[in-house]
């Protein structure tokens, strides 16, 4: 039985404070990335930048570091660049 195949849960209230923080710290990482990098020019560099990204926190899964604060600054890096394809690619003006 996979994740997709099970039912979910209630989110709790320290669930929401949670999601909240980590969202604004994704914001952060977004917004340093967007202040030291141009923005991605085609899906196919986005997906590039994404798969860098899953590559380097894949690389702690590989080593039992996974659950390391250096891991969760990665998965950060990995949400900031997924949201940031959205910005440029989607929602920005290169399209």
């Amino acid at each position: 039985m996979g994740i997709a195949d099970r039912a979910g849960n209630k989110v709790t209230e320290d669930q929401y404070w949670q999601i909240d923080g980590l969202l604004i710290e994704v914001g952060g990482a977004l917004r340093k990335a967007i202040e030291k990098h141009a923005p991605m020019h085609s899906p196919h560099e986005g997906h590039s930048v994404i798969d860098e990204e899953r590559e380097e926190l894949w690389e702690h899964v590989r080593a039992d570091t996974g659950r390391s604060p250096e891991a969760r600054k990665e998965a950060l890096q990995l949400a900031a660049m997924a949201v940031r394809y959205i910005v440029d690619l989607i929602d920005g003006d290169n399209r």
